[in-house]
């Protein structure tokens, strides 16, 4: 019961952090500027700003997931149930 209740405890906590987190790692993303060899690659200057933009905005989505998901699947671990 008593670790039931921390786990659901964790778990609010980084309910609550994540918003906060992914809102950081994108603004860091949006905060960097454009590497000048993707503009010599794409045909036009909008085309390269977009492309990185959509590059970096997966990047920090990525960046902010991965340590909640592996937080998340340590605290609820999957029991499987044989079916068949």
């Amino acid at each position: 019961m008593r670790r039931d209740i921390i786990r659901f405890s964790i778990g609010l906590v980084l309910i609550c952090l994540y918003p906060y987190a992914l809102l950081y790692f994108i603004g860091i993303g949006a905060t960097l500027f454009a590497p000048y060899w993707l503009s010599d690659i794409s045909p036009t200057r909008l085309s390269a700003l977009l492309s990185w933009m959509v590059l970096c905005h997966t990047f920090a989505v990525i960046l902010a997931s991965i340590p909640f998901a592996i937080a998340v699947a340590r605290l609820y671990p999957r029991y499987w149930v044989p079916v068949g």
